[in-house]
């Protein structure tokens, strides 16, 4: 992991079975990361279990791809999958308070 910025870490390559991919780790006033990841091939939990290793996560952010793994979002405060996530649903269903459906344009200040 890197910090490039006060406050903004980029995550590091994180390897999967055929891509590899970084995310960003943003702090919040508060000292609880909000993830961004892009399509999240490796597996989000890998970007979660990194992000813990700093601190609490407030949101995870993007792509979720074929994440299924939802114990790992349980206690995160702010769940916002969008592009290629295949199971929107079954995130909404399990997590209803937590799950926000991320689109263009959307605005969310943390």
């Amino acid at each position: 992991m890197i910090e490039i910025e006060k406050n903004l870490i980029i995550s590091g390559q994180v390897n999967g079975s055929f891509i590899s991919e970084q995310s960003v780790f943003l702090k919040t006033k508060n000292n609880e990361i909000i993830i961004l990841v892009g399509c999240a091939h490796p597996s989000l939990e890998k970007f979660i279990m990194k992000a813990q290793k700093i601190t609490g996560i407030r949101a995870v952010i993007g792509g979720f791809h074929g994440f299924k793994k939802l114990s790992y979002l349980k206690d995160i405060d702010f769940i916002g999958a969008c592009h290629c996530s295949k199971y929107y649903n079954l995130i909404k269903e399990t997590f209803p308070r937590q799950y926000k459906r991320i689109c263009l344009g959307d605005n969310y200040i943390f």
